[in-house]
């Protein structure tokens, strides 16, 4: 059975799942070059076709996230081509009268439709859509649009073609890729919203996912996302600056902002939690209430505001099912801190959060969950076909004549670097344990918002000057932003204070550190409170990256380095030999590495090392 996910939202991407199988899988701003890019992911899909060696004939099902997303949002691309002074308009002068006023803005996404400055979706037929606001409200005609693309790029029936709920395409993906799929398992989703929700409960029961229920009124995601905005940042981007930023506040910033307008807001009702009063505008009501309340105060009041909401919901809801082990999803899910608070609840034995739990991943959910459903609608127990998700390295890889062909294509660029072929795993250990900041470009691209080492940048984690060298030549990021390291899973006892023994391949969830990581891996922590988000590694999973760390660690006796994503600031994840060449000129990178071939700067310090 092959089955094509498509996500043609924020984040959109596609996956291939064949017998059960997730073999391909890539989001569309990989090849756009569009942070967070939002339509029909075609070159998305495209890849997992094309790397499978499948044609549209060969296609049993599409299964489709979303039944009635906002075409609008699609059309221009929302998440991808706003601003934040966008976003701060939008709220102005469309939310504020109409969810404040009652007032029918008419024609005002038409500003943004005629707005040339935006690059529009182009697949779709928009000449199809009626004009606001009946193209807006019925989302019978963005269905049919829809399906229309499908079936003339896959040349498939429109029969095939199935339409998913964003929520069980959520619980679907998190219970799916849960190697352990027990009946003790809590699903727990929680996001900025999608068909009418964002927040609903379901269980494991057997191999099938129940959703028990929902409400489109846990606000946590939201919330988190117009502070986001109101401090300056982007939405459905940023909101990892705020959760960077929050222990930096003193007591009594975060308390000040706490006691102004977090306090209280939710109770727990049945297994979801609700607001204990209704707020028409969000943004406007914060906006409000925050005045005179320090940025940094502000980060950690939202952050301990999403950490005892989401802990006393699920500390409730396990409870009152008589379940102990959590699985979590949805965008809430990429809060790390509040993963980790979780965790440490005395009746969860156990919490799985599934890699890059985002909006990204709904294209696996939708493949899960309509795998399931046709495995049991043909009288087979789905739990036998359909396998978890153990391999994160599901996008495009590029060999040793690509590269070659690239390097030749970009000599004016790359005229007066070094050159190397025939370089090892332990000759860019040996360059990282240097300070040499290395690259590595090689292998399967890994799914996901978080690089895990086939699109890293390595470098040391604990000289004096790489952080610095890394936000001020490199990363370019904001300078409260933290490192995570990648760490041996045999040296993970030595830094993590993880009692629990949680799974923490994929950057989900942060720890505490240890007195011994403080010594080794300094540059990979906060700053602020020493806490960090790794990536546990074992060889089986990607042993040409694990060999780096080794070799590292006889060379340093550190089983642990800074591992961070391989692109410019604002940027994706650098694709292709292209793209990873384009990040280094236009970067101050030491050196890039293809797993042969070391292109670098010359340097005094490369010189002798090489």
């Amino acid at each position: 059975m092959n089955i094509l996910g498509i996500f043609d939202g924020h984040n959109a991407s596609s996956c291939l799942l064949v017998n059960g199988k997730p073999i391909a899988m890539v989001q569309e701003e990989r090849f756009t070059k569009r942070k967070n890019d939002k339509g029909y992911p075609e070159n998305a899909i495209n890849y997992c076709l094309s790397s499978s060696g499948i044609s549209g004939n060969d296609i049993d099902y599409v299964a489709v996230t979303s039944i009635h997303p906002n075409p609008y949002f699609t059309m221009f691309k929302r998440e991808a081509s706003f601003s934040v002074d966008d976003f701060v308009d939008e709220n102005n002068f469309y939310w504020k009268p109409t969810l404040l006023k009652n007032q029918d803005v008419k024609d005002y996404w038409l500003k943004y439709v005629n707005n040339k400055n935006f690059q529009f979706d182009s697949r779709y037929d928009w000449n199809l859509l009626p004009e606001w606001p009946k193209g807006f409200l019925d989302p019978t005609y963005f269905k049919q649009i829809r399906i229309k693309a499908i079936s003339e790029h896959l040349k498939i029936a429109e029969t095939k073609i199935h339409f998913i709920d964003h929520h069980y395409c959520h619980a679907a993906y998190a219970g799916w890729a849960d190697k352990l799929r027990t009946n003790n398992s809590l699903i727990f989703v929680n996001d900025g919203g999608g068909d009418n929700a964002n927040g609903t409960v379901s269980i494991w029961d057997n191999g099938i996912i129940k959703e028990l229920e929902r409400n489109n009124v846990s606000n946590v995601g939201r919330i988190y996302r117009y502070i986001t905005l109101l401090l300056g940042m982007k939405i459905g981007e940023h909101e990892y600056k705020v959760m960077g930023l929050a222990p930096y506040a003193n007591e009594k910033e975060k308390e000040k902002a706490y006691n102004k307008a977090f306090q209280d807001l939710f109770r727990i009702n049945s297994l979801l939690y609700e607001p204990q009063k209704h707020i028409k505008d969000h943004y406007q009501y914060f906006k409000e209430l925050l005045e005179g309340a320090r940025f940094d105060g502000i980060s950690a009041a939202v952050q301990k505001m999403s950490d005892d909401t989401i802990t006393r919901w699920v500390k409730y809801a396990l409870k009152k099912t008589g379940k102990n082990r959590v699985v979590f999803t949805g965008g809430v899910s990429m809060n790390v801190k509040t993963n980790y608070q979780v965790s440490l609840l005395d009746n969860v034995f156990d919490i799985y959060i599934p890699p890059s739990g985002g909006d990204e991943s709904l294209s696996l959910g939708a493949c899960y969950h309509l795998a399931q459903k046709m495995y049991k609608k043909s009288g087979k127990d789905p739990r036998d076909y359909i396998e978890p998700l153990s391999n994160i390295y599901l996008g495009p890889s590029y060999n040793l004549n690509d590269w070659k062909n690239t390097i030749q294509n970009c000599s004016n660029q790359l005229n007066g670097m070094i050159i190397k072929d025939n370089v090892l795993e332990k000759d860019i250990a040996f360059l990282i344990k240097n300070g040499i900041i290395v690259a590595k470009s090689s292998g399967k691209m890994e799914f996901g918002s978080r690089a895990l080492g086939n699109r890293s940048i390595l470098a040391n984690g604990y000289m004096h000057g790489i952080v610095e060298k890394l936000n001020r030549q490199i990363k370019y990021r904001d300078f409260w932003m933290p490192f995570a390291p990648v760490i041996k899973k045999e040296s993970q006892d030595k830094y993590l204070k993880n009692i629990n023994n949680i799974d923490a391949r994929y950057m989900t969830i942060s720890f505490p550190s240890t007195t011994q990581a403080q010594q080794d891996i300094p540059n990979a922590l906060h700053p602020a409170d020493a806490s960090t988000r790794p990536q546990v590694l074992s060889y089986d999973e990607n042993p040409q990256y694990y060999t780096i760390l080794d070799e590292y660690e006889k060379l340093t006796g550190c089983g642990g380095m800074i591992n961070t994503s391989f692109n410019l600031h604002g940027h994706p994840i650098a694709l292709d030999p292209f793209d990873s060449i384009h990040v280094f000129v236009n970067s101050e990178l030491d050196a890039l590495w293809n797993g042969n071939t070391l292109i670098a700067r010359p340097s005094k310090t490369l010189d002798s090392l090489l």
